[in-house]
């Protein structure tokens, strides 16, 4: 249950493709929308500090709009995470390209 865990305000500068800092993993998603949006899919890839991959996911999904596809792909992530060995002892930044999802 996501409510249960302290989600941090403040989360430290990390650069696009590199490794979070040290008590961080971070999660890359992206999503990829085909057509009149009948194929979509979603993944992601969880690192820790040093660059290992932890989790990798990836899944087809339906979909009504890219935005929508967007949102289920943090969504995802969120659910990986939390339910993870790492949820008690590390922070997580989501690192996205949708500008939607992250307002």
């Amino acid at each position: 249950m996501i409510s249960s865990h302290k989600i941090h305000a403040q989360r430290p500068i990390v650069k696009v493709g590199e490794a979070p800092e040290k008590g961080y993993l971070k999660f890359n998603v992206d999503v990829v929308v085909v057509g009149s949006y009948e194929d979509a899919g979603i993944g992601g890839l969880l690192r820790d500090e040093t660059g290992k991959i932890c989790i990798l996911f990836s899944k087809s999904i339906d979909v009504t709009d890219p935005a929508s596809a967007e949102l289920r792909s943090v969504m995802e992530t969120c659910a990986l995470f939390f339910t993870s060995r790492w949820r008690r002892s590390h922070s997580l930044i989501i690192e996205t390209d949708s500008l939607l999802t992250t307002k």
